[in-house]
């Protein structure tokens, strides 16, 4: 008793891409935010209560 993938058909993928080519220009970038959720921001002075972690160097 497996499970069977749903996947998109090579027609369905070629449409959507060919829409969103086509409306690439109205796109307004501005509003797409270019960051990762599972990357983690570094911590400035204030958000560690002051204090700097320490610096590492490589061995």
């Amino acid at each position: 008793m497996g499970l069977e993938p749903t996947t998109l058909s090579q027609g369905l993928l070629k449409e959507v891409t060919d829409v969103a080519e086509k409306y690439a220009e109205r796109c307004d970038k501005s509003k797409i935010p270019c960051t990762s959720l599972w990357i983690q921001k570094k911590e400035t002075p204030s958000q560690s209560n002051g204090v700097k972690s320490p610096e590492t160097t490589p061995v």
